[in-house]
């Protein structure tokens, strides 16, 4: 899809949603997170400790967690936050906001100019 459409200018990249996975200590060896942070993308909750990107409040047996994220390519550095809605899902929202004004040359590896 980059290849495509940045013939008609510059692309961005925009992939979340809940991904059952962390890059906390418990989930070493999941590889979510390094193939997708490999290809060129920021995680856009980058260097905020986890009481600050909760995105599933533990229950019971569970501890809290941080499953749903965002990563970007071609918008710069972006910072998402959690939002403070409960009582439509067992997750929060992850929010990130931005503007095509953003948009900047976007390098994906394995993807050709």
């Amino acid at each position: 899809m980059v290849k495509l459409y940045r013939k008609g200018g510059p692309v961005a990249v925009v992939v979340g949603g809940d991904f059952n996975t962390s890059p906390d200590p418990e989930f070493q060896g999941e590889r979510t997170f390094e193939i997708i942070q490999g290809a060129g993308l920021d995680w856009t909750f980058e260097g905020l400790p986890l009481s600050e990107r909760i995105s599933h409040p533990g229950s019971g047996q569970y501890a809290d967690a941080d499953f749903d994220h965002i990563f970007t390519a071609g918008l710069g550095k972006k910072r998402a936050s959690i939002a403070a809605i409960t009582g439509v899902s067992d997750h929060k929202p992850v929010v990130l906001d931005f503007s095509t004004k953003d948009v900047s040359p976007l390098e994906i590896k394995g993807v050709p100019k």
